[in-house]
């Protein structure tokens, strides 16, 4: 196994006060943290939105089936042998709605559109 290791700060040539140790430098350029946070921060929104958004999808067909089955008397066709999550993605939405499985279809459209998006935003 390779270990790597990773600084938490660059190296640096300025030497402290004290014996054999480096002093870290302070930030030289204030524009240059508004100019990372500016670009950066709203990437690191959209990811953690996208997260909570995939965590909740994935938790509705988790526990659909079980929702289904709590309601009454549904046939096993569709409550414990529905398997969402094991579906190929464009599949979910059809077979949720034949169901009428309507948290499962929102949020399986919700994705499909984040998804698209997302690709329709990249540049080439």
């Amino acid at each position: 196994m390779v270990l790597v290791r990773f600084p938490l700060w660059p190296r640096t040539n300025h030497r402290s006060t004290f014996a054999n140790s480096l002093e870290i430098p302070g930030p030289v350029n204030p524009d240059a943290i508004i100019r990372f946070a500016w670009t950066l921060g709203p990437v690191l929104i959209a990811k953690s939105l996208g997260l909570i958004l995939l965590s909740i999808d994935f938790d509705t067909q988790r526990i659909q089936p079980w929702l289904s089955l709590a309601e009454g008397r549904a046939s096993a066709s569709k409550s414990l042998l529905l398997d969402y999550p094991g579906l190929f993605a464009p599949r979910r939405p059809i077979a949720a709605l034949k169901n009428r499985h309507w948290l499962v279809l929102i949020t399986s459209v919700n994705i499909h559109f984040m998804v698209s998006c997302n690709i329709a935003d990249t540049d080439t």
